[in-house]
């Protein structure tokens, strides 16, 4: 958002301030910008978290990464993440 309160574009978090000509430059979280970048809309890769302007996946979700793509279940770090160390008694 270009410093308003809101953008004009639905689901578009960055736009270019453009009034005359307004384009997203950035989309919120798990939606992809049009070739126009005049809309923003769900993306169609599973888990993927930011798109770049060519609507390729750039970064997942969190416990997820990116491979050729799509986004994967990164078991290892969701377990990362989640454990807590266990003292020794």
């Amino acid at each position: 958002m270009n410093g308003n309160c809101y953008s004009l574009i639905n689901n578009c978090e960055i736009d270019d301030g453009n009034i005359s000509d307004l384009k997203c430059q950035k989309c919120l979280s798990t939606y992809k910008i049009s070739p126009d970048q005049k809309s923003c809309a769900v993306g169609d890769i599973s888990n993927c978290d930011q798109y770049d302007l060519s609507g390729i996946c750039v970064s997942c979700l969190e416990f997820y990464k990116l491979n050729s793509n799509q986004c994967v279940y990164d078991e290892n770090e969701f377990i990362h993440q989640n454990c807590k160390e266990i003292e020794p008694s």
